[in-house]
Parts: structure tokens; C-alpha cells; sequence
């Protein structure tokens, strides 16, 4: 059996399964190693956006050129601002997500007896072919 460490870092026994009741065949899904690779963690998103970074700095330059320019070149230096600024916090909002589904996982058990997944406390039994969903559509 996996050992599972308490919050205290002390030695502490599985959860039992919401299923058969029993804590023998229960395990952290985070420390079994051969779980196919669609239960394992969740993946990182880049953090730096170095194609986001290039387009503002063409934006800012296109912007900085408008008196020497068309005016189409700070059209342009705008909308490349713009999308770059929205790409930023889509980057955000894709690590925020990817934060609380990672939580989610570290917390999830898995009974191999009844090849069900679930969380400490709760009732509800997650078919181990619908971790993805329940991970990501939660």
C-alpha cells in the first residue's frame, strides 16, 4: 500500500473507498506510477509567451512610428496591443485553471479493487475513464 502523509507530514492510512468501504486497495492517484498517461498530472501551460511579447513590442513600435507613417501603421500598432494584452491574461487565466485542477488531482484517490476515483470526504464515485472530465469540466 502507498504511504500517505498527513498535513503534519506524519504517516497516515488512505481514505476508504466510498464504494466497497475498504482503505486496502486505495491509493493517492499523484503516487501510483503506472496509471496510464491520461490520468497523470496536468500540464503545465508556458508561462512565458515569448510570441505575445513580440507582438506588442511590434504594436509599441508601430505605435511610436505614427508620425512618419500612414495612419494604418498605428491601426496596426493598436490592434497587435490589443491582441497581445489578451493573449497576457488568457496565459493567466489558463494557469489559474491549471492551479486548481492540479489541486483537485493531488487530492484524488483511486481503488484499484473497484477501479473508481474520488475524493476524501465525498460520495461521489468518478469512473476511472472519466478523470479527465471530471478534472477539467468540474
Amino acid at each position: 500500500m502507498t504511504e500517505v502523509q498527513d498535513p503534519t507530514g506524519q504517516a497516515a492510512e488512505p481514505p476508504a473507498c466510498p464504494q466497497c468501504g475498504e482503505a486496502d486497495h486505495v491509493h493517492r492517484i499523484s503516487a501510483i506510477p503506472d496509471m496510464p498517461a491520461e490520468y497523470s498530472p496536468p500540464r503545465v501551460p508556458s508561462s512565458i509567451d515569448l510570441a505575445g511579447a513580440v507582438v506588442v513590442a511590434l504594436g509599441i513600435v508601430c505605435i511610436l512610428v505614427i508620425p512618419f507613417t500612414t495612419g494604418w501603421m498605428g491601426m496596426m500598432g493598436i490592434y497587435l496591443i490589443v491582441w497581445g494584452a489578451q493573449r497576457f491574461r488568457s496565459k493567466r487565466r489558463q494557469k489559474a485553471q491549471w492551479q486548481e485542477t492540479m489541486s483537485r488531482w493531488e487530492r484524488l484517490y483511486f481503488c484499484a479493487r473497484d477501479e473508481v476515483a474520488f475524493l476524501p470526504g465525498e460520495t461521489a464515485l468518478i469512473p476511472i475513464s472519466h478523470v479527465r472530465e471530471f478534472l477539467y469540466g468540474h
